[in-house]
């Protein structure tokens, strides 16, 4: 099964997310949004793990996250992948809370390295995923919106839990689903 750890987010960001979703939804239809109940922030991708390795996965998590407190993160700004030149995805971004969540995403690294199918080493950039593009050309109109509406932008949560989801893929797309929930304080 597909997995990977990461901070789900409350449901008032989710809504706001949504309500900007359907807003500039109407600007360009080759845009694949990401649905809102899936909205999150990645710490680590794990890839596909074998059912039998779910409890080891498991107990690793929550050993590697045992002395970990809670914190508050800031969405407060947008970015794109691989830049705004040559956008593919679009994300929005966390201020407040991303050495915190960048240092847990380096421990998981270090932890859950074993369990991994990705072996990707990628530079860790705490962000909310909220569309895709296959051609750039999709996202122009969309970031020029978003430009415009960046002073509603401005999100805060505090963080007390970490999950493990699976992604399962459905005929509609990839859904998210919680399998572990640890506990921070």
């Amino acid at each position: 099964m597909r997995v990977f750890v990461g901070i789900d987010l409350d449901k008032n960001i989710k809504d706001a997310i949504n309500e900007l979703r359907q807003d500039l939804r109407s600007c360009n239809e080759d845009v694949r949004w990401v649905e809102p109940q899936n909205a999150h922030l990645t710490l680590k991708f794990i890839g596909d793990v074998k059912s039998d390795k779910i409890d080891d996965l498991s107990r690793t998590l929550v050993d590697t996250l045992k002395d970990v407190k809670a914190f508050t993160i800031k969405i407060d700004h947008f970015g794109c992948f691989p830049n705004e030149k040559r956008a593919q995805i679009l994300w929005l971004g966390v201020s407040t809370g991303a050495k915190k969540a960048g240092h847990i995403a380096e421990m998981l690294e270090q932890r859950l390295e074993p369990f991994c199918s990705d072996k990707n080493k990628k530079v860790f950039l705490p962000h909310i995923t909220i569309a895709k593009a296959r051609n750039v050309k999709d996202l122009n109109r969309v970031i020029a919106l978003i430009k415009e509406r960046k002073h509603i932008l401005s999100f805060q949560q505090n963080v007390s839990s970490i999950i493990l989801f699976k992604s399962v893929i459905s005929p509609s797309g990839a859904i998210y689903k919680k399998m572990i929930n640890v506990y921070i304080s």
